[in-house]
């Protein structure tokens, strides 16, 4: 038998990765975002915490030590997916999708569709079964047509890499 393979490390994105950041966290991985913060406070956050800095600036990706950080070269959303889950070992953005909030990057927990009337929209409750809540920023998030658009772009990541459906 062959050990499973070991779990990605957290990340920290700086400022230039934002939207990078929330498709991550879709994939299930902990991506924190300082935005508005100097590279020495973006590479001291990240040692601190056991973080891979992700950035754009190569002057700052250069200063970091071997393995500490990752220099992020494409520009297109799903070419820099592509390039970070490849440099992460090939990870498959669906294995966890859709677990953490996008915005705080808080795990997602089920709640019932009961606890969130009055929450969301009415078409919403009356179309959706399904909800999970952030406890820590008390957001709620259902299978709307947002996710049907994350999906779209993480399929296409997942095929890029080569990932079993």
């Amino acid at each position: 038998m062959t050990a499973p393979p070991p779990p990605p490390p957290p990340l920290l994105a700086d400022e230039h990765l934002g939207r990078l950041a929330r498709y991550l966290r879709a994939t299930g991985l902990d991506v924190a975002l300082l935005p508005g913060v100097d590279d020495d406070v973006l590479a001291a956050a990240a040692a601190a915490e056991g973080r891979l800095l992700l950035t754009r600036d190569r002057r700052l990706a250069l200063g970091l030590p071997a393995g500490r950080g990752l220099l992020v070269r494409a520009g297109a959303l799903a070419d820099q997916l592509v390039e970070v889950l490849g440099a992460l070992g090939g990870i498959d953005p669906l294995a966890a999708a859709f677990t953490r909030c996008l915005v705080c990057n808080e795990r997602l927990e089920p709640i019932a569709k009961a606890a969130v009337a009055g929450r969301v929209p009415e078409r919403t409750l009356a179309r959706h079964d399904d909800y999970r809540l952030c406890r820590r920023c008390d957001r709620v998030y259902w299978a709307g047509s947002h996710l049907g658009r994350m999906e779209a772009t993480l399929r296409e990541v997942r095929q890029r890499l080569g990932s079993k459906p």
